[in-house]
């Protein structure tokens, strides 16, 4: 399941900032809490922005709840 979050979030950024956004995967693939994940990919559509983005993952690896 973990793999095909990953995949998901992938895409996701890709398609919504670009190359760019790829480029967050490695911080990503540091969280392993499936729940988190499932957070992430919600807050991809919400972010205004890659920095933001880049924000909340830094956040849920801290363990604070973006949502």
């Amino acid at each position: 399941m973990r793999e095909g979050l990953y995949s998901a979030i992938a895409l996701d950024l890709e398609l919504r900032f670009g190359k760019k956004g790829l480029r967050l995967m490695k911080k990503i693939r540091e969280i392993s809490d499936i729940d988190r994940l499932k957070e992430l990919k919600k807050e991809i559509i919400k972010a205004k922005s890659l920095k933001e983005f880049s924000k909340r993952i830094k956040e849920s690896k801290a363990g604070v709840r973006t949502i």
